[in-house]
């Protein structure tokens, strides 16, 4: 710790302009002595007569070198090896301004170079150590918050979980807690922009992290840390490109019509930026279902083939959205059959949010169907938030909540579409 002495007698021996050096008493406040008892200092602190109050970096002086010099003492090998040829003339503007005092070795009636040391201004020093600590305190806080998350996680996300336990710190784990977090509590982000916009505001993120556009890689960086695919759709990190459709729908890509009413489906296709896609009914079709899972729209598909049906896997894309959108338009009635839990009631919102007209939206554990995986606090919490709403998606979450537990579709699916449209599905 940096010991703050009173500043001795002055003595005109300053090696530095606009400086003065004073002589330096020891830890106990006095001086060593001649022989004939006479002080005799054999240190000496060069510094301003009358340093600024409080001091402040100058212009001329990097922030950097500033913060370096005033946090800590600094021997004259170190600052040599730091700056090299300037170390001096930066070495003295820090002192100019009251940053530090430099210590020399008195001999002969002068200032001996090379400089001893440079004493960081106490209170700038304090400030350092308390800086210093709070860091501290908020890697162990930040540390014992990814450990219990992981615990949390663990039984649903075990990457997600096993890279919390195992990033030993720094802004890998401040952003894979933000993750965490978010993962446990059930919230989703409309983009990557968006989530890293809203954690970017907390004091204790990487300084470089906290700029508009800072760490929009945070996906990247997630999964190379093994996080789980779904983790990152229901984090709204990630939006499937893929659109699977199946029955009488066209889809136009650059002016080539694609019509899926003769094979059976679903079918799926990677819509990429850069195409003029667009997505149609057949004429006289009167219903558009939207299923989440592969095996549910493939039932639908071979039960009712006179059906148009979307398969939705995942939080899908903006384009997809819009592309659902656009064939709902021309129908009389939207069905959406996601699974029932909190990744199908956010499906769900994503699209009943874009569509211009009502939407029902199918629960399929309305119908018998075997218990699932019981839901974490996250998800009960996000499901809590969802059920605010007052429409199907609403409606959706408070029976899944309700439950307590995940239904597949699969198999509840065909069951579903029977009690609703009334009809059975086709013979095969």
């Amino acid at each position: 710790m940096t010991r703050a002495r009173p500043r001795g007698f002055r003595l005109d021996v300053s090696p530095l302009a606009g400086l003065d050096a004073y002589a330096l008493p020891r830890a106990d406040g006095t001086y060593e002595k001649d022989r004939r008892g006479r002080d005799d200092p054999r240190r000496v602190t060069v510094e301003p007569a009358e340093p600024p109050v409080p001091p402040v970096c100058p212009d001329d002086v990097d922030p950097a070198a500033w913060s370096w010099f005033t946090a800590s003492e600094r021997l004259w090998a170190t600052i040599a090896g730091r700056f090299a040829d300037s170390a001096e003339d930066v070495m003295a503007a820090v002192a100019r301004a009251g940053g530090v005092r430099i210590e020399y070795r008195f001999a002969g009636g002068a200032a001996r170079r090379p400089p001893v040391r440079t004493i960081p201004d106490e209170t700038l020093a304090a400030a350092h150590r308390s800086a210093r600590t709070a860091r501290s305190d908020r890697r162990t806080a930040l540390a014992a918050r990814a450990a219990a998350l992981a615990d949390e996680l663990r039984p649903r996300w075990p990457g997600a979980a096993a890279s919390l336990a195992a990033v030993p710190g720094g802004d890998r784990l401040f952003w894979a807690v933000a993750a965490g977090s978010d993962l446990a509590a059930g919230r989703s982000s409309d983009s990557r922009r968006a989530f890293v916009q809203r954690h970017t505001g907390d004091p204790d993120a990487p300084r470089a992290d906290r700029g508009t556009k800072a760490r929009e890689d945070v996906t990247d960086l997630l999964a190379a840390l093994g996080w789980e695919a779904d983790a990152l759709f229901a984090l709204g990190l990630v939006r499937s490109p893929y659109l699977g459709i199946g029955g009488p729908l066209v889809l136009t890509v650059d002016g080539h019509p694609i019509r899926t009413g003769p094979l059976p489906g679903p079918h799926s296709f990677r819509i990429t930026a850069g195409r003029a896609v667009a997505l149609r009914t057949e004429p006289g079709v009167r219903r558009l279902t939207v299923v989440e899972n592969r095996q549910a729209a493939e039932t639908v598909c071979d039960g009712w083939p006179d059906e148009a049906v979307v398969w939705c896997p995942g939080q899908p894309a903006d384009p997809i959205v819009a592309l659902i959108a656009q064939a709902a338009g021309d129908v009389d009635e939207v069905l959406l059959c996601p699974d029932a839990d909190l990744g199908g009631v956010r499906i769900a919102g994503r699209i009943v949010d874009r569509l211009e007209r009502d939407a029902v939206v199918l629960d399929a554990g309305s119908v018998a169907h075997p218990a699932g995986v019981p839901f974490h606090e996250g998800a009960l919490a996000g499901l809590a938030v969802w059920g605010e709403r007052d429409d199907g998606v609403g409606s959706l979450a408070r029976a899944c909540r309700a439950r307590g537990y995940a239904v597949e579709q699969e198999d509840p699916v065909a069951r579903v579409l029977r009690a609703h449209l009334r009809i059975e599905p086709a013979a095969r």
